[in-house]
């Protein structure tokens, strides 16, 4: 092997270790830095919903109240936010302005009866929910 090249690998596995250099020492090290990097949108994740015997209009009464205007969104093979017209606002004009809530288990995965009978019943809830929170959302 050459000089050059023998010099050229060396430099190679330099730049290969060194680019794994900064690696937190602890999983509660990871976990301060992602908490300490600020929020650059209006989506977070919203609790698991129980759509057998949640009332959407009282859900969103409560959330009005609170002046909590962030919508509830499916997370499906885009983010969808049912009971709003997507042609009459821009996603992120909602993000924006109202923020939203991916819901939990809306991903496009359905695997049985039981699970596409309640993915209706959560796009239901939502689409309610999401209809009386747009009118207080754009009111405030």
């Amino acid at each position: 092997m050459s000089k050059q090249n023998y010099w050229s690998v060396i430099l190679c596995c330099i730049c290969t270790l060194s680019a794994c250099n900064f690696v937190p020492q602890t999983l509660s090290e990871s976990e301060e830095q992602i908490e300490s990097l600020p929020s650059t949108s209006g989506v977070s994740d919203a609790a698991p919903i129980d759509v057998e015997y949640a009332d959407a209009k009282a859900e969103a009464n409560f959330a009005i109240q609170k002046q909590d205007f962030h919508l509830l969104a499916l997370n499906n093979k885009g983010i969808s936010v049912p009971g709003v017209d997507l042609k009459n606002y821009a996603l992120n004009e909602l993000e924006q302005q109202c923020g939203l809530k991916i819901l939990a288990n809306s991903g496009d995965e359905i695997t049985d009866e039981d699970e596409l009978a309640l993915r209706k019943k959560l796009f239901a809830f939502a689409a309610q929910y999401n209809q009386l929170v747009l009118v207080a959302c754009r009111e405030k």
